[in-house]
């Protein structure tokens, strides 16, 4: 599913469910979705949203909420309740103390790169077994982490609750990124261009 979350849908005083998770919805998340009192699950993960989380979300009665994965929120980060999955959704920066080294910026590296999303699911490659695993990573972490290391040529990050109700996981992988396998909660990022910083 593509497109964006209208906010005419704030009109379905009685919707109680949204499920939206792993597409390819982009946007942002309309503030007047706060205005669906009887909503009590809102699961937006592995999506392309971006902006900022609305505040309004924390006036729901919600008891499942996954806003994580590979959405691109930006700060500042709102109270939501309890119920919201929070551990993938943020850039590392929301959380940093401004007195503190900033992070790398993309124009420190040597040319350009960015991350092709491929299909939903896991990464397939060329090496199998050729990768690193590691559990508790966010998405902006695991990004990063791939972006800075000239081995690699591509991530999968699988959101919590998918793997034997783990952490999420996040593999950094050293081959070729072929083609995805239909994993659930997994989505692979294959990397244009292997850099290295200054």
């Amino acid at each position: 599913i593509s497109g964006t979350i209208p906010a005419e849908m704030s009109k379905l005083s009685q919707l109680k469910y949204v499920r939206l998770y792993n597409n390819i919805i982009s946007g942002t998340i309309p503030s007047e979705t706060g205005k669906l009192s009887q909503l009590t699950c809102l699961q937006l993960y592995n999506n392309n949203i971006s902006g900022t989380v609305p505040p309004e979300l924390s006036d729901l009665p919600l008891e499942r909420c996954s806003l994580g994965g590979v959405n691109n929120f930006a700060c500042p980060l709102p109270t939501l309740p309890d119920v919201c999955t929070l551990n993938s959704i943020y850039p590392p920066e929301c959380n940093r103390d401004p007195a503190e080294t900033p992070l790398p910026a993309v124009s420190s590296l040597v040319g350009p790169a960015h991350f092709t999303r491929l299909k939903t699911g896991a990464c397939r490659t060329d090496n199998e077994g050729n990768f690193v695993d590691l559990w508790g990573k966010s998405y902006p972490e695991c990004h990063d982490l791939c972006l800075y290391d000239i081995a690699c040529a591509g991530f999968e990050h699988t959101a919590a609750g998918f793997l034997f109700d783990k952490a999420s996981r996040c593999k950094l992988h050293r081959g070729t990124i072929l083609s995805t396998l239909p994993v659930a909660g997994a989505v692979c990022f294959r990397k244009s261009l292997r850099v290295h910083v200054h």
